[in-house]
């Protein structure tokens, strides 16, 4: 079987200390009918400068800052492969990624797919699974770097959001699984390393992930199902008291109140009343604290 050119593309932005480890697991697979596109998004240290050494055949784009998004955005106006792999700048993949999920998405006619959370562990004896869109809705979290669509598709749809600084990556999945089923590879193919600075960091995060979900559903609402309007709910509250969660952890029991309250009234769930007395019992001892000092 012929198989198709992809493009491999990388946003980098501050790359210097792990760009050169991204593009060696490019180097490395055991697919070689790529082209990799590098867009620096506005670096100021010598990100451009490795990628140019590099002994892969680059083509590299350079931008003013202007985010992941544009980055990607930029990446893929330009990709000539009938598919686009995705690969963060700080990532790398294990040999057989490409290999692997290619044949796979020509197999099964998939136009995206991805391969399994680095932090989950593979289903025994299922190699792959389709996913409709009320399953991306329910758990819309992959992981970038996985991710291998179609080019004509992302370019239909716009590539991503550019005005949403965080959950970008969701709002574009949601968007791919309304055009087709999206298939999950059960394999980790992806070694990734998180840096603390990260925009998956953000508290910001949580509510952009509210607002990629609830813009989502309003403009869809006549094509989804009665079931999914619960579907649609218990996504609101997860979020919520993740979001509620995280708060306290980092010691803000007066910024989780509200959040939790909001969660409340979306459902009365068990999980927001232990978060809820967990966030009067900080805010009480903070107080006790307070006025010892």
């Amino acid at each position: 079987m012929s198989l198709p050119k992809i493009t491999v593309l990388i946003p980098a932005y501050q790359a210097g200390n792990f760009i050169v480890r991204a593009l060696d697991s490019v180097a490395e697979q055991s697919y070689t009918n790529y082209e990799v596109i590098v867009v620096n998004d506005g670096s100021r240290d010598n990100t451009s400068k490795l990628v140019k050494e590099h002994k892969l055949d680059v083509t590299l784009i350079e931008q003013i800052n202007e985010g992941v998004s544009a980055a990607r955005n930029a990446g893929i106006k330009a990709a000539r492969g009938k598919y686009i792999a995705f690969l963060d700048a700080d990532d790398e993949w294990r040999k057989s990624k490409l290999e692997i999920q290619i044949k796979a998405m020509e197999l099964n006619g998939w136009l995206t797919s991805y391969t399994k959370n680095p932090k989950e562990m593979p289903l025994k004896g299922q190699m792959y699974t389709s996913k409709n869109l009320e399953e991306i809705f329910m758990k819309p979290y992959l992981v970038t770097s996985t991710v291998v669509v179609k080019t004509d598709v992302i370019k239909e749809i716009g590539g991503f959001d550019t005005l949403l600084k965080t959950a970008e990556d969701i709002d574009l999945y949601l968007k791919l699984a309304l055009k087709g089923e999206i298939g999950e590879i059960n394999e980790k193919l992806l070694t990734r390393h998180i840096l603390e600075s990260g925009l998956s960091s953000q508290l910001s995060s949580y509510r952009d992930n509210l607002y990629v979900i609830d813009r989502f559903y309003q403009q869809h609402r006549h094509i989804f199902s009665d079931k999914f309007k619960h579907i649609y709910k218990d996504m609101q509250t997860y979020i919520l008291n993740e979001w509620a969660k995280d708060l306290i952890w980092r010691d803000k029991p007066v910024e989780a109140f509200p959040v939790i309250i909001k969660s409340l009234n979306v459902c009365l769930s068990s999980l927001a009343f232990k978060l809820l007395i967990k966030c009067a019992m900080k805010s009480t001892f903070g107080w006790i604290r307070l006025e010892k000092r």
